[in-house]
């Protein structure tokens, strides 16, 4: 459950703290990719970051759909992933073989990740939203729930 909560909640940490550290840290590929690519994406907000919603309950696995700047950014950096681009196309292989990487870094949890990251990725992949934003970000909330209830079915 842990790499849930870090995956979901990487840009808050991104953003609300001094981003050069988390880079810098020992981090799986996946994780230090991500660090980079989000602050990438929050420096492009300029002043709008200090629009972004505080993420203060780091239990919280869904992120606000409705929050302008925050669609920004996740629309950012999925676009910088590769998963979507603006016109709203997903890639789902691209989607499949970051969610392995993910949820391969924890071997606790004791799935199989190929099949894991195919179900979840063909869940949530047809995701509607009104451009390629707020698809992103209703994607991201769509993958961490997938994840939560695929990993729970497997204890």
């Amino acid at each position: 459950m842990k790499v849930l909560i870090i995956v979901s909640l990487v840009l808050a940490v991104t953003l609300q703290a001094d981003a050069r550290v988390v880079i810098n840290q020992d981090l799986p590929k996946v994780l230090r990719e991500t660090a980079q690519q989000s602050f990438a994406c929050a420096s492009q907000l300029g002043p709008d970051a200090a629009k972004l919603p505080k993420i203060e309950n780091i239990n919280s696995s869904q992120l606000p759909e409705d929050n302008p700047v925050l669609n920004r950014l996740w629309g950012c950096l999925w676009e910088k992933k590769g998963f979507i681009d603006k016109e709203g196309v997903v890639y789902p292989e691209k989607l499949k073989t970051y969610l392995v990487d993910l949820l391969s870094i924890s071997p606790a949890l004791n799935i199989d990740v190929e099949d894991t990251a195919s179900k979840v990725t063909n869940k949530c992949k047809d995701v509607e939203g009104s451009d390629y934003k707020v698809k992103s970000i209703k994607m991201q909330n769509c993958i961490t729930k997938s994840v939560s209830e695929f990993v729970g079915t497997k204890k």
